[in-house]
């Protein structure tokens, strides 16, 4: 149950960035110049997923919600289409970011 809520969480903030867009920043995957996730978008993105991690060790939740940031926008350089990312690509970039964190669900 703890880990479907959290996922849902994670799938939810991949859909409200949906009609984000502008001008890429720093970071790795911002170095793209295809990359359109302005500072912003970053922003909103760390805040959705920090939400769904609400009551865990927050140093872990920042490393997830980076990381998380970091994998999405090189999955989908334009924030305006996250809803394209599919559903299993989302859902191992979730796991994948919480196994290198170490917070357990």
């Amino acid at each position: 149950m703890k880990f479907t809520k959290h996922f849902l969480a994670m799938a939810l903030s991949l859909l409200l960035f949906t009609n984000c867009g502008g001008n890429a920043t720093s970071d790795s995957a911002a170095s793209d110049p295809k990359n359109k996730w302005t500072d912003q978008d970053k922003e909103n993105a760390i805040n959705n997923c920090k939400f769904g991690y609400k009551g865990k060790d927050e140093a872990k939740v920042k490393q997830v919600c980076d990381c998380y940031l970091e994998k999405v926008m090189k999955a989908s350089p334009n924030p305006a289409e996250q809803s394209k990312i599919p559903l299993s690509e989302a859902t191992k970039i979730s796991v994948d970011c919480r196994k290198e964190a170490g917070l357990e669900m």
